[in-house]
């Protein structure tokens, strides 16, 4: 009996000794969570407030740039991006004279349905897959432009302290559908300086990595103005909310001759 009470003893203390790290772990934790989330309502509130991002319906994404191709000749590009809130989204996407050409895509997640028409032909309908890339085109320009909305709340996991070149900057790491994103904040605006998007694509992961800087007032939201991707291709960006679209360019193909802007409502 005397025994059995002796090894219940170092039971019992062997239990207080292995419970009491994952107790200091799971505090940690909790306090390293409360950091990033408060550093989240900071960034929250320097876009403008969650009350007015939520206010946010559309949003249309206008972007020129110039890329280089292998020869080192630059060439133009002129992007047209439409997002209705929560499920559609148009691109209008011209390389042209480049061979790439003109592409425009729409998806409807809502509608299942979409297409595609390659310099104003129509081609094979883009799958409506949940990681394809009309969702993830979605989920990046909500996250780059409003980092929160009515429709997408990233799942914050915690804070950490970086540098970007010279700057210093907060880190915090959230998921978003179940893939992880990276936002970083400058220290003194509290605006995202970069985010990086870890993208699974058949079990392997890859980086994407925005940078943005320039930040303009649009209706009381805090946007940049310019906006760089890790290929080191620049693009000014202008971006509209809540806009009066043609419903039509979610319906069928605009015309070719209808220019990047067949999306204004006539």
């Amino acid at each position: 009996m005397r025994n059995f009470g002796h090894m219940l003893c170092l039971l019992l203390a062997l239990l207080v000794l292995v419970a009491a790290p994952i107790s200091v772990r799971t505090r940690a934790q909790e306090s390293e969570q409360q950091q990033a989330q408060q550093l989240w309502e900071q960034a929250i509130a320097a876009k403008g407030g969650r009350e007015r991002l939520f206010t946010v319906n559309n949003m249309v994404v206008s972007s020129r740039g110039v890329y280089a191709t292998g020869v080192f000749k630059k060439h133009q590009v002129r992007r047209e991006e439409v997002c209705v809130l929560p499920d559609k989204y148009w691109f209008w996407d011209d390389y042209r004279p480049d061979v790439f050409g003109l592409t425009v895509r729409m998806y409807d997640y809502g509608a299942k349905r979409s297409y595609m028409a390659l310099n104003g032909q129509p081609s094979e309908p883009p799958a409506l897959e949940k990681n394809g890339l009309g969702r993830k085109a979605l989920i990046t320009n909500q996250a780059d432009f409003l980092l929160e909305t009515r429709s997408l709340k990233p799942t914050i996991i915690k804070a950490s302290s970086d540098r970007i070149g010279q700057h210093s900057v907060a880190v915090i790491q959230t998921m978003i559908e179940g893939e992880r994103v990276d936002f970083a904040f400058d220290r003194k605006t509290h605006l995202p300086v970069q985010i990086s998007y870890y993208d699974i694509f058949h079990g392997k992961t890859y980086v994407r990595v925005h940078k943005f800087s320039d930040y303009i007032d649009v209706g009381g939201i805090k946007v940049p103005s310019t906006e760089e991707y890790d290929d080191g291709s620049k693009y000014k960006v202008s971006i509209q909310f809540n806009v009066q679209y043609n419903e039509s360019i979610f319906v069928k193909p605009p015309p070719i001759e209808a220019g990047p802007e067949a999306w204004k409502k006539k």
